[in-house]
């Protein structure tokens, strides 16, 4: 090989070796810039770990104090002007779902009413799941083109699109419900164990 052969192969070395690094930062990039994280079944607000199940005093350090509560089969525990509502069982302190307002009802489907117990206004932050960005525009092939890990699937409806994620001792139901026009209406996570549940539906 040449001198100047092996001057373009170095060089060449390096700029590989560049890019090996740049790629590394990336992830941490999106990371950082990310307000609600979720990683497999860990989520972060801001880089404060909310535990799922959790109890409803870890998740109001993080977020203050919920808006509103709302009881029916399950008690609702809604942060209004966050876009975000969790729940628990009936008169239980463990929280073992929460869900993200991508997009109001009356945005995409005004005939529709939206349920009592969601949050009144949507999700002014960034949410990104295993290292994909999910918007109020989102497709959702898109999401499954950058996403880690488990794609989503179409569901029992063409509206949601979900997956199981097995965290032991834990069965992960993660979902997405799409608005009429195929956008995300919402994001949720739930820890609680409703396989058999959702195979009958």
């Amino acid at each position: 090989m040449s001198f100047h052969g092996k001057n373009l192969f170095v060089v060449a070395l390096l700029m590989s070796v560049g890019c090996l690094s740049c790629n590394r930062e990336k992830p941490r990039e999106a990371a950082s810039s990310c307000n609600l994280l979720v990683q497999g079944a860990s989520i972060q607000f801001n880089g404060h770990v909310l535990p799922l199940p959790g109890e409803l005093i870890e998740w109001e350090k993080v977020f203050g104090k919920h808006t509103r509560k709302f009881s029916s089969s399950a008690d609702a525990y809604i942060w209004d002007e966050k876009g975000i509502y969790v729940l628990a069982q009936l008169s239980s302190p463990t929280l073992d779902s929460f869900t993200v307002m991508l997009n109001s009802r009356s945005n995409t489907d005004p005939l529709r009413e939206a349920p009592e117990y969601w949050p009144r206004t949507t999700f002014k932050g960034r949410l990104c799941v295993d290292g994909s960005v999910i918007t109020p525009d989102s497709r959702v092939a898109d999401v499954n083109r950058t996403k880690q890990g488990q794609p989503f699937s179409r569901g029992y409806l063409d509206s949601i699109y979900s997956y199981d994620l097995d965290a032991p001792p834990l069965d992960v139901y993660v979902r997405i419900d799409l608005t009429d026009a195929g956008t995300p209406e919402s994001f949720t996570m739930d820890f609680s164990d409703l396989k058999s549940e959702r195979t009958n539906e």
